[in-house]
């Protein structure tokens, strides 16, 4: 590549942090190396978060390539402490976030840097797709992906959508990239859900963009319940957010607050906007041949519901269901005051 080319491509710092990850970060310390980027404009930032079994060891087989820098804490402090350690030794224009687990092809980088041209844009998300690389290139069917990969590709409908008309209301924080001088404003919430970045930037006056070519592959979970409990934490961490930060719903401090409340806090009200709708359609079913249908429509698709939580068949019925009960579970919980949960990000895909 020409050097005056070369000039004007900025420097990535990709982030990884970890804390027992013996099996995964040698993997990803190879597929981080194979990242399809200028050499010299690419370092890979890893930081062990108080490791307690063979982590380091295998960092230290890979440290002297000249592209790795390495911090070790000395006991486990969370994930964003390690987070704020390796921003502290990056160098790149750009800081790239990624966990151990998630594995990027070639041109993720790439693919994710050209969005950065625009001076409005402060941050970029990567597309992350529930599935190993092998299954993606064999076989997109449902089967292939589960339904954890069926939601994600809905997300990534919805965030393709969104970037094309003014910026995304959510993210993954595991395949983002922001502007390193934006870092002191995005690094209190880095780890907090998947919401309050898109929204702290935009009412700076930042946008985030999509880069659907820049993709990311994940496991999926090991079972259904695993994955409702990870959509519980969303909820759980989304509600607590919004309670605390009410001027997000303030239109001239948050531009994206249209596509939020379509996006993302319409559907924390999705278990009673149905019993509402489900109530009227009750005292005026008979007004009307097509309000009679309607009611009967839904007492036969609200009785399939009842009847796929008991025999966890059929498998949509099943799903639609036990994430309404967890929507209404998290918004009756957090509204009765029971508790509130913080999410603890060293758990997540650990």
């Amino acid at each position: 590549m020409p050097k005056k080319i070369l000039d004007t491509i900025p420097k990535v710092s990709l982030i990884v942090v970890c804390q027992d990850e013996e099996n995964r970060i040698g993997r990803k310390i190879q597929n981080s190396l194979k990242l399809d980027y200028p050499a010299d404009k690419l370092e890979i930032v890893l930081v062990l978060d108080g490791a307690s079994d063979r982590s380091e060891a295998i960092i230290e087989l890979f440290l002297p390539h000249p592209q790795i820098k390495f911090s070790s804490l000395p006991y486990p402090q969370g994930k964003l402490k390690a987070q704020q350690a390796g921003a502290a030794l990056a160098t790149g224009e750009i800081l790239l976030f990624s966990d151990t687990v998630q594995v990027l092809t070639p041109e993720f980088v790439k693919s994710m840097e050209p969005g950065f041209s625009q001076t409005q844009v402060g941050g970029v998300a990567g597309k992350l797709l529930y599935q190993t690389k092998e299954e993606h290139s064999k076989n997109r069917f449902l089967k292939k992906i589960g339904w954890e990969g069926l939601l994600q590709h809905y997300e990534n409908f919805l965030k393709e959508s969104e970037s094309r008309v003014k910026s995304l209301t959510s993210l993954d924080n595991t395949v983002f990239a922001v502007r390193k001088e934006l870092w002191p404003i995005v690094q209190p919430y880095l780890c907090q859900n998947d919401i309050t970045i898109p929204v702290i930037l935009s009412s700076r006056g930042y946008k985030v963009a999509f880069a659907p070519k820049a993709v990311g592959f994940c496991p999926k979970s090991s079972s259904f319940n695993q994955m409702i409990l990870g959509q519980k934490t969303i909820l759980q961490n989304n509600i607590a957010f919004l309670a605390e930060h009410q001027d997000v719903f303030n239109v001239k401090k948050n531009p994206i607050l249209g596509a939020l409340v379509f996006h993302k806090i319409l559907r924390l009200f999705f278990p009673v906007l149905f019993f509402l709708l489900f109530l009227s359609n009750l005292f005026i079913s008979n007004a009307a041949a097509f309000y009679d249908f309607f009611f009967w429509g839904q007492l036969l698709f609200y009785s399939i519901c009842l009847f796929s939580l008991a025999f966890e068949r059929p498998v949509f019925f099943y799903l639609f269901s036990r994430l309404n009960l967890v929507v209404l579970q998290v918004f009756l919980t957090y509204t009765r005051k029971l508790y509130v949960t913080r999410y603890n990000p060293i758990a997540k895909g650990r």
